[in-house]
């Protein structure tokens, strides 16, 4: 599953929850799973961040873009492939 239809279904969790009276209950679950471990808030902040815009030249969008990519993938590779597995996460990987 990719990071942004995850994070879409978190955020689709709490909205409902806040409609269905179990917000309180929600966002302890999110406090733990996301907030509390580091390198799952992280994805949130780097996806966030990448999805606003800056007003940022197109060479240093280009190198932001990238060097937030590098940061990603090791936050992915950190979070959620099982670090006896061989093989890792890549945006560059077919």
């Amino acid at each position: 599953m990719k990071f942004g239809i995850l994070k879409s279904k978190i955020e689709n969790v709490l909205v409902e929850s806040y409609k269905n009276g179990t917000f309180k209950e929600e966002l302890k679950n999110f406090d733990k799973y996301v907030l509390k471990n580091k390198n799952v808030s992280k994805l949130f902040y780097l996806y966030d961040d990448l999805s606003s815009n800056k007003g940022l030249s197109e060479s240093i969008v280009d190198d932001y873009i990238n060097e937030s990519i590098k940061l990603f993938e090791i936050e992915i590779n950190l979070t959620f492939v099982d670090k006896k597995a061989p093989t890792t996460f890549s945006f560059n990987e077919p």
